[in-house]
């Protein structure tokens, strides 16, 4: 008995050792397949890292960009000034003024589409009263080609939209018009000589026409009209997309004074107050004080006004042309500004080395929509090649340039859900990756906010430097009675209104992607004083680039009655301090206004106090330093996973 229960407990000791010994094995087994794991996601960190401190935009880097673009506004503003912003003068002088009657059209070109817009205006009763638009996508062979086969394509798809004009667009009159004018938006570089012609500087976007550059794009496309034998069709006014943006703000808010681009690519304009004496005017002449072509327009258009018997037609129009300020709309080109403060990664530099412009457009390869997905994708290819980010072979998707377009980046961005699913789906479905962590996704998602926020805060710097420009205040100033204007030339500063300053935003990136707004509105509040930021508005002008090429249409038509005297683009604090002229029958000449209050409301217009789906909402009324804290990036997740040497 003895014996038996000594071999019981002999073989249980036996089994004892064997499960314990294949426990050992099999822990063994398991650390050696985790170790790999653990080290090539520490990898990934350290990437992240690595990107997210290259690409970081503290306050004072922001303020030396600011700065830094205003000095450089400046210097392309002088005749021979060397600066990186083009500064090209627009020679639109006049901006709506509600009095703009019928139908016109416009024609958007500035990326991978192009749209065609009708716009039925009303005056100052109607506004708008109707319009339609159709988008056109152009197919790559024509982006390569020549300008000619471009324009055909173009012209083609115009005309056959003009053809379908319904019954709706007749005038108030019940005439349908004979010859239809239409405002051009063409958005690249392109050297103005008049109001409705210009050459082209070059390209962009991922166009490349050699036969395009330095021909006169109003000629190019009305050449390519008039080869369609449709409807008659003329180009009354070129226009930049940020000019359109301008126009199309400032048909509903008066204290619109900057447009800006924030698509595809990224642009800005402004009303610049005191031009050089250099600069012609929209009809292509020298603008000068002493002279009268200035006041050309103005003389076919005063009737003779007399008091006590005399003559002052003279005396009115010295009056008028001193009235008015030398003002115009000056496209800036603000892709090609560089400063040695914008925060350049390795994906930044390996994407200008391999563009169609390299070392050009370097801001705009930083900010614009038709690179921040490409920019994910390099970052994100460079973890899978060195860190197996989604565990397996790299995929072949995501070799390929421009396969993760800022749309789904967006889309990624946006994805609040605890298991981040949308980022999950985005990645099986553009680069086939079916299988991915919590903690890949997670590393996913951070790129793309460092993406965006970085796009985000370097826009924003350039708003302030416009800002500091044309009426902003120095980055330290506390007391808004101490508020400065930049004289273009001056390094003085000149003292000027605390009226607000609004810019009109149109563009996909801007529009769709709420926390861009955020993230671009709290940089604003980090470089302004409280006082400066209260002044300084940003909204939403959806498709104003094409209802405001519309709009300048009708401004500059050959083909509808002559315009009232206007200085349409004064300061309002101008207009509200300087008394009216008066010609026979009454009728005031002084600038049309109208008050806030007087407009439509804009349900697109983005506020700062408007609600986001995000948890980080500002308003104004916030210390600065609550933005500061906010705003600081930092990876956003904990990952709970060990460091291994």
């Amino acid at each position: 008995m003895p014996e038996l229960e000594n071999r019981i407990w002999m073989n249980m000791l036996i089994a004892g050792a064997a499960v314990a010994a294949i426990t050992t094995v099999v822990i063994a087994w398991n650390s050696t397949q985790k170790a790999p794991l653990v080290k090539t996601r520490n990898r990934a960190l350290e990437l992240l890292y690595e990107f997210q401190h290259a690409a970081a935009t503290p306050l004072h880097a922001l303020r030396q960009i600011a700065e830094h673009m205003a000095i450089e506004m400046r210097a392309g503003l002088r005749r021979g000034g060397k600066s990186n912003l083009l500064m090209l003068p627009t020679y639109v002088e006049n901006l709506p003024d509600g009095d703009e009657e019928g139908l016109f059209y416009a024609l958007d070109l500035g990326g991978t589409n192009f749209r065609v817009l009708r716009c039925l205006l009303g005056g100052k009763d109607g506004r708008v009263l109707k319009q339609e638009f159709e988008e056109v996508s152009i197919p790559k062979a024509l982006m390569l080609g020549t300008s000619a086969e471009l324009f055909d394509f173009i012209a083609e798809r115009l005309v056959d939209f003009v053809s379908r004009e319904g019954e709706g667009f007749k005038t108030r009159n019940g005439m349908q018009q004979t010859v239809r004018e239409m405002g051009l938006t063409f958005s690249f570089p392109v050297k103005q000589q008049s109001v409705k012609s210009g050459a082209i500087i070059q390209w962009s976007k991922g166009f490349d026409i050699a036969d395009g550059v330095g021909a006169d794009v109003v000629a190019l496309l009305q050449s390519a009209i008039n080869r369609q034998r449709g409807p008659k069709i003329e180009v009354a006014v070129l226009v930049n997309d940020t000019v359109g943006t301008l126009a199309g703000g400032r048909y509903w808010n008066e204290d619109v004074m900057v447009g800006m681009i924030l698509g595809t690519g990224t642009n800005a304009c402004y009303v610049e107050h005191d031009l050089p004496s250099h600069v012609q005017s929209g009809s292509g002449e020298m603008v000068h004080p002493s002279s009268l072509f200035y006041t050309r327009s103005i003389t076919t258009q005063l009737p003779c006004v007399c008091v006590s018997g005399e003559c002052v037609l003279a005396f009115l129009i010295l009056s008028v042309v001193a009235d008015c300020d030398r003002m115009q709309i000056i496209n800036m080109e603000w892709g090609g500004f560089w400063s040695s403060h914008l925060p350049r990664t390795f994906a930044d530099e390996q994407l200008d080395k391999e563009s169609l412009n390299p070392g050009q457009a370097g801001y705009e390869k930083m900010i614009g929509g038709m690179y921040l997905g490409e920019i994910v994708r390099r970052v994100l290819l460079r973890m899978e090649k060195e860190a197996s980010l989604f565990g397996g072979p790299v995929p072949s998707k995501l070799k390929e340039p421009f396969s993760l377009i800022t749309p789904e980046i967006a889309k990624m961005h946006a994805d609040e859900s605890k298991n981040l699913r949308v980022v999950a789906k985005v990645l099986r479905d553009v680069f086939g990756v079916q299988k991915t962590d919590l903690a890949a996704r997670r590393i996913v998602h951070d790129v793309c906010d460092i993406v965006i926020m970085r796009s985000a805060r370097l826009a924003a710097a350039g708003i302030v430097g416009i800002f500091k420009k044309i009426g902003g205040e120095a980055f330290d100033s506390t007391d808004s009675r101490t508020l400065t204007n930049l004289h273009w030339d001056s390094q003085e500063p000149q003292q000027l209104d605390t009226k607000r300053i609004v810019v009109a935003v149109d563009g996909g990136l801007y529009e769709h992607c709420t926390q861009y707004r955020v993230y671009m509105r709290a940089a604003v509040n980090e470089l302004l004083s409280e006082a400066g930021a209260k002044r300084l508005q940003i909204v939403l002008s959806k498709d104003g680039s094409g209802i405001g090429a519309s709009i300048l249409a009708a401004r500059h038509s050959q083909h509808r009655g002559a315009n009232k005297i206007t200085c349409p683009m004064e300061r309002p604090s101008e207009a509200a301090e300087r008394p009216s002229v008066h010609l026979c029958g009454g009728n005031s000449s002084s600038c049309s206004q109208h008050t806030q209050s007087e407009l439509p409301p804009r349900s697109t217009q983005f506020t700062q106090s408007e609600p986001t789906p995000r948890s980080t909402q500002f308003t104004q009324s916030e210390p600065q330093s609550n933005w500061l804290q906010a705003t600081q990036h930092s990876v956003s997740y904990v990952y709970g996973l060990e460091y291994i040497d």
